[in-house]
């Protein structure tokens, strides 16, 4: 016998998978008797036992079968697979040259019966892809993670160590579905000092991020062609979810005061709002108080369900951070999400909803039905990093560092682009966008490209507009860079910005 070794890993595995390569290609029949072990292993120069061990796997996975004292035949249902594997060949769906294994062939023939919601992801562009494939240079503006040397990852791991440490049998087990009342009871406490949230421990729900928080809102609230209104432009999150479960979308715009809640005036029937008020994403206006009011007497008029999205919201600048807009309501129509991913570091995976008491009975359906609970070992950590103040003193001093960054990436952007840029949404959060109106839209590659030529990372942010703008806006994140980068970062982007522009 003639078998086709290819090298990677021990003889055994080796002979098992040509083995099993030529029964699915039909070159060793179904129903013929193997060589005898002690022929083979003569013919392939090994050891008995090496072929013995790659019969026996072959048997196991169902393509030999054994018959006492007659030997080892291969099984009779192979027959049907290499029917499949001609016929598949025959009409062109399988070229012959992949015919190598059974496993290849069954992925290349099998055509699943995808689910409509299933169909729908296809055309869901996933923008979250870039962030680990993208190549980072020495002046990064990177937005929407926090700067990973100001974490407190010694504090952070002592805790983690210690709470491991003391884990109980008890807490070994399945954690609440809703999350543990330790923490729950902790962040109600710290929501309402530092965010303004009026709720009690039995209204937080924890989640593995506020990206569950918005899947589970659409899941409970949006059928297919239900009325859900975004931002415009906005976190893409919530237009991939809204866009799967087949929702009708309406993007409306949003200024300096935030979403321009006179658009809404001629909305009925609007299942979900999804909005950022505190610091809108990607733009960074803050929704005014006049509007705030509209939008809840607007939702309430129209039972719709609001999620305010507060990813972060305890970066303010100018003044104290503004309340959450969820302090405001008194229909029940707010539901407030929350994310450790930018105040600590988004592999974490913990986030928090805030959810009107009507609500409560069927998110905890929804969140058994998604994954049963979060990790135990994380929120009883996090429970302890809120309690002992070490979250409030750490926003506290990264917020001075984002203040001294904030400055540096300011004065240099007007120093260096007085009249060549408009820079927007420089309140709060930690990042900035930069609108240059002077540069087309088509010319974004090359912007971007000429910029990486100067070590500086930078990110459009025209993909965050289901209609977007015919110039270039690029968003600066400046969290993990320190003013002098910042400086030297600018400066290169603006030479590349006035050679393009003219």
């Amino acid at each position: 016998m003639s078998l086709r070794l290819d090298a990677a890993g021990s003889l055994q595995q080796q002979i098992f998978r040509a083995l099993r390569s030529d029964i699915g290609a039909g070159r060793i029949v179904a129903g013929s008797k193997l060589p005898a072990s002690r022929t083979l292993a003569s013919e392939l120069h090994v050891s008995r036992n090496t072929i013995v061990a790659a019969y026996e796997q072959l048997c196991a996975e169902g393509y030999a079968e054994t018959r006492p004292g007659a030997g080892t035949f291969v099984a009779e249902i192979v027959a049907e697979i290499v029917a499949a594997i001609v016929a598949a060949i025959a009409s062109g769906v399988v070229a012959e040259t992949q015919v190598e294994a059974v496993d290849e062939i069954a992925e290349s023939i099998i055509q699943p019966r995808w689910s409509e919601f299933s169909k729908r992801l296809d055309k869901v562009s996933d923008h979250l892809v870039f962030r680990h494939s993208r190549q980072r240079m020495r002046y990064d503006f990177f937005y929407g993670e926090p700067g990973y040397a100001d974490l407190p990852i010694a504090q952070w791991a002592r805790i983690i160590g210690k709470t491991a440490r003391n884990l109980t049998e008890s807490q070994l087990g399945y954690a609440p579905t809703g999350g543990l009342v330790e923490l729950r009871t902790a962040l109600s406490q710290y929501l309402q000092r530092a965010r303004g949230v009026r709720c009690d421990p039995s209204q937080v729900m924890i989640v593995q991020g506020a990206q569950e928080a918005i899947e589970l809102v659409t899941r409970a609230f949006v059928d297919l062609a239900a009325l859900a209104v975004i931002e415009e432009p906005h976190y893409r999150g919530f237009e991939r979810c809204l866009r799967a479960a087949g929702a009708n979308i309406i993007a409306v715009p949003v200024d300096d005061a935030g979403l321009q809640t006179d658009s809404l005036l001629e909305v009925e029937g609007a299942r979900v709002a999804y909005i950022t008020p505190s610091h809108q994403f990607p733009g960074g206006s803050v929704l005014s108080l006049a509007r705030r009011m509209a939008l809840l007497d607007w939702a309430a008029k129209n039972q719709t369900v609001i999620v305010e999205d507060d990813y972060d919201g305890e970066f303010r600048y100018e003044s104290r951070p503004i309340a959450s807009m969820q302090s405001l309501d008194r229909s029940g129509s707010v539901i407030y999400v929350g994310t450790a991913s930018k105040i600590l570091f988004p592999s974490l995976r913990l986030g928090w909803m805030v959810l009107p008491k009507a609500l409560l009975p069927t998110f905890q359906r929804l969140k058994a039905l998604s994954d049963t609970n979060c990790s135990t070992l994380e929120q009883l950590a996090f429970t302890e990093f809120v309690v002992g103040g070490h979250l409030e003193r750490h926003i506290h001093k990264v917020r001075k560092k984002h203040l001294r960054r904030r400055a540096a990436l300011l004065e240099t952007l007007d120093s260096q682009l007085h009249d060549q840029a408009e820079v927007i949404g420089t309140s709060a959060g930690i990042h900035i966008l930069l609108r240059l109106k002077k540069i087309p839209f088509e010319k974004m590659t090359e912007v971007i490209q000429k910029a990486a030529g100067q070590s500086v990372g930078i990110y459009p942010a025209n993909p965050y507009y289901m209609n977007p703008p015919s110039y270039v806006e690029l968003l600066l994140g400046y969290a993990s860079l320190e003013p002098k980068q910042i400086r030297t970062g600018v400066r290169r982007l603006a030479r590349v910005i006035r050679e393009i522009s003219g």
